[in-house]
């Protein structure tokens, strides 16, 4: 999965949560048979929860990112290591072969 449509899933669903939140308190305070200091008392709750909700997803995507980023910092050390490595393998072929070919001339 690329991190794009990974960020789109993880934006989608912060709007989706908050977008829901924010319903839900509107719909709440529309029936809510309380009035004035309760109401305000109970959207005040809300919307802590709803900050704190927000702040731990924040943390999440965070993470995500890093994440995503290590792997792929990740992926290119080993890339190089693999280049390296097929360095090496093509260096001793080559001495190798040099060998033989010095050995057979000499015999």
């Amino acid at each position: 999965m690329s991190e794009s449509h990974e960020t789109g899933r993880v934006s989608g669903a912060v709007f989706g949560a908050l977008f829901g939140a924010l319903l839900g308190i509107g719909v709440g305070i529309l029936i809510a048979p309380e009035r004035g200091v309760e109401i305000r008392r109970r959207v005040a709750f809300h919307l802590e929860n709803l900050a704190g909700y927000l702040a731990d997803l924040g943390v999440r995507v965070n993470r995500i990112q890093e994440d995503s980023e290590a792997r792929h910092s990740a992926a290119e050390v080993v890339a190089g290591a693999q280049r390296q490595a097929d360095q090496i393998m093509q260096d001793a072929n080559d001495l190798i072969n040099e060998i033989r070919r010095t050995r057979d001339a000499a015999s």
